[in-house]
């Protein structure tokens, strides 16, 4: 309710359901890059928006409990004929899967695998023509693979093992990773094209009998686990039946996190071992689930408790390099153990027996923000924040690894000083994402301790609570809807609902926007029924569960539910029988209470005082019900002339009323009220009628219900009745719906039955026989809303079909901006107004910013656009005007707001290179890598090429170029990351924040950084060293790093039984005496040449980099389809030049038709400066507004030179590809495509001198 501040109402009730507790297989949710929460609860699916923390959709369609829900994986470039949208799927118990377009509330596709339950799904999109396909795994072994857009099935794979859970390399997707309960398989060749024809490697996981690896290790870890495989050993344990959790790691290549109750294991896979363990706490509460980032290396876990701990991977601060020494030191090094230090943990959350979290979310886009769903409902939002301190050097060193560095530099501390402790610096601005709060763990020697004087700037990290989303309470529930919409009270009306709980409190629902308006706590025990007195004040009555006819201590209050105030109205001194009922006159002149076996009791409802207590002589009411036809004459005769008399308030006056009862006779009696006067009308007996259980009065129709579940239906103005029996149980509730002149109503049996009834004709409209209820009410004439089962509430047509509707005929509480909503058009306009504005002076939020259409058809697409563009958050517009770095800077902030994970991922590449750029560009020397020596991609790899020197030829560069982070090829003119800040592009402000490449971007990071994490990486391998395959591993990877040193000494060590012994020892000396130049260097290659031509592809690449022959290595593992091997062996030892060789090759081939794989290819292009191969392959995949964009930001960072001789229809021709949206903004397409043509015949001309 304290949230309701710009809510206004509509009167507009639309079919919608009020999600409450979860089942108990309810444990999926998933929250995507499209911004949404999705959870299962009960038969349904639950949409929440978490900006502004509200239901955004609620779908039924499930049979049975849902088990499984997964948002669209859209890594794809979004337009006309690829839009936006919310596409989830979902799964039951019974194993149906439903593809849901979510803004729709529709069904797009549903399918089944022969009612098989589900144990996991993930839906794919790897290469640039897969979008729609879903992979799921069924028990016990059966993988399938469903165009989830037809519903069709591609393939099914039988992986015969009992199996668990599976999860995809976010690097290679053809890699598959499966859990089952006593090993991992590994599928290598997972695609959507035919199904995996080889058998998947198996795995066991087991305690490492090195004598000296256990020696080494145990202090860690108190035992060393590693992967052994294909064949289990019996002997061994294995410890797969209590690993709860598998998935990779998204921030580092090759790394799989195991979850344990007790502790986290990290595997990297390319060694099959275990380098890193994460313990639990000796007190802490054990682990539940866990979620690792991709911006940073994170991890998020979840405790049984309700606990959320944040745990960063410690950062290895390697220390003076220049020496061969200090290598050797690294490469022997013991303690190099991957550790994720536990930074920050939220508040343990106060949990029953009956109420446990079942699943935490990460938000994906910004990786801060994490979402808890528990068992009754509700969820819970944390947010990561970030503080930026000082402390003194003479507390910690400038390399502690337990402090997180900040991203950017310090600035002047508040107070100006530190007295021997931390003092609060500043909140990093425009935290939008994890990586706007601390800088990079991943490279060893990137993002240190910040000095400021005599102290150290470092970063503190803290979860604070800052959403909370109520549900519906646990069943059963009694609900009381507000009166009715009348032309008095329009002005005030809002369609509240009051739903009493089982505990006692008191659920205020606004049915209009269907969130909960207020909550109150009113009574110890449940409440047993409810009734407005007027719009704002509410009685309730509860009494404790008895047994039999034990007498009880009854309790009736009153709850002004704009104030929250809570007043007893009735106070019971004593125990007596329970109260059955508290009935308000239409006139809200009058309620009655209802005791069981006691005289009626009658009160003034504006006073809320006791009128009268009946005499003992008086019939005991067992039901009864006020009369609505003799108000309004009855109380302008004769309380407007009794005022006038006396001369009293108006308030003061009690008009006359009618009401009925039955008593215990069954005999139907009619009274007549006026003040605290009672007279007795009519007494008709009701033959034929059993017990009368409920009755309800509208004009002239007095319906009764009985014990037996006979309804009676009386037309008192034609003196007629009609008796129908329905068979089914006792009648509960009777309630006609509001309007006049509507006949509809409502009998709620007490099996749970519900019919809808036309009073008029006594026939039976709609039933609702698959859901139990047990209350109902009419939030509007043609909308029943009933309590079930369940827990849920849901608001149906009278037809009771439909409980659903679209997003944009539903009322939200706050205004949600979620463009994904929009048509095509629409959300393609919003996205180019948000990006660039260039037909406006400068970049606002102003109104005016949609013109006005000049077509009436794109009048719609313009107005759907401006009403979405007003809903925008303050904070996101502050965020998108003060964009440090123009065009490309608000690109990427803008993709993050539409959850568009293609182009997030373009602009962070693109706008690091071209700031790399932009200094590179200041050097008057600087030449591009094309510009060194023509490239011929196609030149045949066997012919003699000339000696390619490398950048790390030998120990000695290799040691220079790690020794810092910036360091680099010998002959190019990179700058160090933390130094290559951009000049912002003119009139636009500073810059604040580095931009800067993790690991998760893997080979696109800078040169330096990637082989500085690969020196890392290989002296992590070299310290886990357990057997002989393991060591000829760090041995090779070794060779291609040129550290012939350690090379020589693990070859030696090779046992004299090894079969190996003998050429070991030859490989040894071979290495310790081989020379990069003289006779010995053909003779070399052409073993080399033969040994690859033979098979053994490995030793022969080993050779050529043991001759600094890397650029032919390359060359062949290219030719043999070793794609992303050439790759890293390029980036980690290669120059420049020779590496964009290797790199271009890539690009070639990822963009043929096979491959297909073109928005990686472009990636590769920037990662290298190629700006206009970026801008040809976005023009040759038809993405022209990304290419337009892309354009405009190399104009504002001008590493592009202008032309003026432009080709104006060619210019028009692409802003009509382009934009494809309104003809309003004609002008705006052909600036940005003027862009467009400047760049291209810029780069033409650079590429060509």
């Amino acid at each position: 309710g304290h949230r309701n501040t710009h809510y206004v109402s509509t009167m507009k009730i639309s079919s919608r359901i009020l999600p409450g507790p979860l089942a108990a297989g309810n444990r999926c949710a998933d929250w995507g890059w499209q911004g949404l929460l999705a959870y299962g609860s009960q038969n349904l699916v639950v949409v929440v928006e978490p900006r502004t923390v509200q239901v955004f959709q609620t779908l039924e369609h499930h049979k049975h409990t849902v088990t499984k829900v997964k948002w669209c994986y859209e890594n794809y470039h979004h337009s006309l004929a690829s839009p936006y949208g919310l596409r989830l799927a979902s799964s039951d118990s019974s194993g149906q899967v439903v593809v849901w377009d979510v803004s729709e509330a529709t069904i797009r596709a549903e399918f089944s695998e022969n009612s098989k339950p589900i144990l996991d799904m993930e839906w794919l999109s790897y290469q640039d023509s897969v979008r729609d396909f879903l992979a799921i795994l069924h028990p016990s072994s059966v993988l399938v693979l469903w165009n989830a857009d037809t519903g069709t099935k591609v393939w099914k794979k039988n992986l015969s093992e009992t199996l668990v859970s599976f999860s995809i390399d976010p690097f290679d997707k053809k890699h598959l990773a499966v859990l089952s309960q006593d090993c991992l398989l590994f599928v290598d060749e997972f695609s959507s094209a035919r199904v995996p024809s080889s058998a998947p490697r198996k795995f066991y996981i087991a305690s490492s009998t090195s004598a000296a690896v256990g020696a080494r290790q145990r202090s860690a870890m108190k035992r060393v686990r590693q992967l052994v495989g294909d064949s289990k050993k019996s002997d061994e344990p294995t410890s797969f039946n209590d690993c709860l959790q598998m998935c990779y790691s998204p921030a580092c290549r090759h790394h799989l996190f195991l979850l344990y109750p007790r502790e986290i294991l990290l595997l990297d896979l390319q060694i099959y071992q275990t380098i890193g363990v994460v313990p639990l706490e000796r007190n802490g509460s054990a682990f539940q689930q866990i979620t690792a980032c991709r911006q940073r290396d994170v991890l998020f876990c979840l405790h049984d408790n309700g606990c959320v701990s944040m745990r960063i991977r410690r950062k290895y601060h390697l220390k003076d390099l220049s020496s061969s020494t200090q290598v050797s030191s690294l490469l022997t090094s013991q303690n190099l153990d991957v550790v994720y230090d536990l930074r920050c943990q939220s508040d343990a959350l106060r949990l029953s027996k009956h109420n446990k979290v079942v699943r935490m979310c990460v938000n994906p886009v910004d990786e801060r923000t994490v979402a808890l769903v528990l068992s009754d409902g509700r969820v819970l939002f944390w947010q990561l924040l970030a503080s930026q301190r000082l402390m003194p050097v003479s507390v910690v060193g400038l390399s502690d690894p337990c402090l997180v560095p900040p991203l950017s530099p310090p600035s002047q501390a508040v107070d100006g000083t530190v007295n021997g402790g931390a003092s609060l610096l500043r909140r990093p601005s425009s935290s939008l994402s994890l990586a706007d709060l601390f800088g990079p763990q991943s490279f060893p020697g990137v993002s240190k301790l910040q000095p400021l004087g005599n102290s150290l700037s470092y970063v503190t990290l803290k979860l604070v609570l800052n959403g909370l989303l109520q549900t519906v309470a646990a069943p059963p529930l009694c609900l009381r809807m507000c009166p009715p919409l009348t032309t008095k009270n329009f002005t005030i009306y809002e369609p509240l609902l009051a739903a009493g709980t089982s505990n006692g409190n008191i659920q205020v629902f606004n049915l209009e926007s269907a969130h909960l308006h207020r909550e109150f706590t009113v009574h110890t025990s449940p409440v047993r029924g409810m009734d407005w007195l007027d719009m704002h004040r509410l009685l309730s009555f509860s009494y404790p569960s008895v047994s039999g006819a034990a007498l009880v201590r009854n309790e009736l209050k009153m709850v002004h539910v704009k104030s929250g105030i809570c007043t007893t109205v009735r106070f019971s001194k004593e125990d007596e029988p329970t109260m059955e009922a508290v009935k308000v006159s239409f006139s809200r002149q009058y309620f009655a209470v209802l005791i069981k076996d006691r005289p009626l009791e009658l009160w003034d409802c504006t006073h809320v005082t006791l009128l009268r207590e009946m005499s003992g002589d008086f019939p005991v009411p067992v039901v009864m019900e006020w009369s609505p036809m003799h108000l309004p004459k009855s109380l302008a005769r004769h309380g407007r002339a009794a005022m006038a008399s006396a001369g009293m308030n108006e308030a003061k006056v009690l008009g006359r009323e009618h009401f009925v009862m039955t008593d215990s006779t069954n005999t139907l009696l009619h009274y007549i009220l006026e003040g605290s006067a009672v007279k007795e009308a009519v007494k008709i007996s009701l033959e034929g009628m059993g017990t009368v259980t409920y009755m309800a009065w509208k004009g002239d129709v007095l319906v009764i219900g009985d014990l037996d579940g006979q309804v009676s239906f009386w037309d008192l103005k034609k003196k007629v009745s009609k008796n129908v029996m329905a068979h089914r149980s006792a009648v509960k509730k009777i309630r006609f719906a509001p309007g006049k002149g509507n006949a509809l109503m409502g009998v709620l049996y007490s099996n749970g039955h519900f019919d809808i009834v036309a009073s008029h004709t006594s026939d039976i409209i709609a039933s609702l026989k698959t859901i139990r209820a047990h209350d109902f009410e009419f939030a509007a004439s043609d909308k029943p809303t009933i309590a079930c089962s369940t827990g849920c509430i849901r608001v149906m047509d009278y037809k009771l079909q439909n409980s659903m509707c679209p997003v944009s005929a539903s009322v939200q509480m706050e205004p949600v901006f979620c463009p994904r909503v929009l048509l095509g058009k629409a959300g393609l306009l919003l996205k180019s107004v948000l990006q660039h504005q260039p037909w406006r002076d400068s970049y606002s939020f102003d109104a005016d910013v949609f013109p006005r259409a000049e077509d009436p058809d794109e009048s719609p697409v313009e107005t759907a656009a401006s009403d979405q563009f007003k809903t925008l958050p303050q904070s996101l517009k502050s965020s998108l005007a003060d964009t440090s770095l123009g065009v490309a800077h608000r690109c990427l902030l803008t993709a993050k707001l539409f959850g568009d994970e293609y182009e997030a991922s373009f602009w962070e590449v693109a706008l690091y290179y071209l700031i790399q750029q932009k200094e590179r560009r200041k050097d008057p020397n600087y030449k591009s890598v094309l510009e060194a020596e023509p490239i011929n991609p196609t030149t045949d790899i066997f012919s003699p090429q000339r000696d390619a020197k490398t950048s790390v030829g030998n120990r000695d560069d290799l040691v220079g170029a790690l020794g810092s982070p910036a360091a680099t090829a010998s002959n190019s003119t990179e700058l160090k990351p933390l130094e290559c800040v951009a000049s912002a592009p003119s009139g636009a402000p500073s810059l604040e924040t580095t931009f800067m490449l993790d690991a998760c971007h893997d080979v696109l990071v800078e040169s330096a950084d990637f082989q500085h994490l690969q020196l890392y990486r290989v002296a992590l391998h070299d310290s886990k060293r357990s057997t002989y395959d393991h060591t000829q591993k760090c041995a090779a990877e070794l060779i291609y790093l040129k550290q012939t040193d350690r090379v020589v000494q693990l070859l030696l060590e090779t046992d004299a039984e090894n079969d190996q012994y003998y050429s070991d020892a030859l490989r040894a000396c071979l290495v310790a005496t081989i020379r990069s130049s003289g006779a010995s260097q053909s003779t070399i290659k052409l073993v080399a040449t033969n040994l690859i031509a033979n098979g053994r592809l490995s030793e022969g690449v080993q050779l050529l980099c043991l001759i600094d022959k890397g650029i032919d290595a390359c060359r062949y593992l290219q030719s043999y389809e070793e794609w992303e091997q050439a790759a890293w062996l390029a980036k980690a030892t290669l120059s420049e030049r020779d590496c964009a060789e290797v790199f271009l090759r890539w690009a070639d081939h990822l963009s043929s038709p096979p491959a297909s794989k073109k928005h990686k290819a472009v990636l590769i292009y920037l990662s290298f400066g190629l700006f206009h191969k970026v801008l040809e392959t976005l023009y040759s995949m038809r993405q022209f507004d990304l290419a337009a964009m892309f354009a405009e930001a190399c104009l504002e960072f001008k590493v592009v030179d202008e032309s003026s001789d432009l080709n104006i229809n060619n210019c028009r021709l692409l802003a009509c590809l382009c934009m494809g949206v309104s003809g309003v903004f004609l002008s705006l397409c052909l600036c940005v495509c003027v862009c467009v043509c400047v760049c291209l015949r810029g780069f033409q001309c650079l590429a060509s001198r």
